[in-house]
């Protein structure tokens, strides 16, 4: 989106545009790990409600022990 309104041509138009890609990217990590831990996080409860051991579930989720008693 930026490009549109940045010379390509120089290099601190360059340098600002792989800023903000760089920026973007983060971004995007950051928001699917964090949709992965509240995947696992929903997960783990349902199972909890189920009756499925704490070990149990650490072992399928790699969560640990707090992170599961903390979700209870």
């Amino acid at each position: 989106m930026a490009e549109k309104y940045i010379n390509p041509h120089t290099d601190f138009d360059r340098d600002i545009v792989n800023a903000i890609r760089t920026a973007e990217k983060k971004k995007y990590a950051e928001g699917r790990t964090e949709g992965e831990k509240k995947a696992k996080e929903k997960i783990a409860s349902n199972l909890l409600a189920l009756g499925v051991p704490i070990e149990t579930i650490m072992q399928a989720l790699g969560l640990s022990e707090e992170e599961i008693k903390n979700i209870k």
